[in-house]
């Protein structure tokens, strides 16, 4: 029977590439957020055909929010997600140099919660960039 020693390969595997790859990630969805938002808001939210699309769908469904609501929530979304890598970072390099399984297991399943949050934000993008394909597509097919 192969037994692997879980913490072991985890302290000389694993630890330092999970630190290094949640700082690099947390680094980039920070600059990737910025330019992300800036450019939506520009593209999508201040769009007048998003604008017409947002104020049907108010009258619909009498719903009280902003047309920005959507962008602010995303751009939330990122902030938290900035916020877990840089906090699983921080734990592969303080908590993970402790040799217990308790505390493998807790860091292992932070960066697999940050990973699934990355996976979210990564939809949410998807779903604002397909409204906004939409609109395109929906303008040039009235031309």
């Amino acid at each position: 029977m192969l037994c692997i020693d879980i913490v072991e390969l985890y302290t000389s595997s694993i630890r330092g590439t999970l630190f290094i790859s949640f700082l690099t990630m947390g680094s980039f969805t920070l600059s990737l957020m910025s330019m992300f938002m800036f450019s939506l808001k520009e593209k999508l939210f201040d769009d007048k055909d998003y604008k017409k699309r947002y104020t049907a769908k108010h009258r619909i469904y009498n719903e009280d929010i902003s047309i920005y609501t959507p962008l602010v929530n995303i751009s939330r979304l990122f902030l938290f997600c900035v916020m877990c890598c840089f906090l699983t970072s921080l734990t592969q390099f303080t908590l993970g140099l402790i040799k217990n399984y308790c505390i493998v297991a807790f860091c292992l399943s932070i960066a697999l919660c940050t990973v699934v949050l990355a996976l979210i934000i990564l939809y949410n993008v998807w779903r604002n960039i397909e409204v906004w394909f939409d609109i395109l597509l929906k303008r040039k097919d009235d031309e």
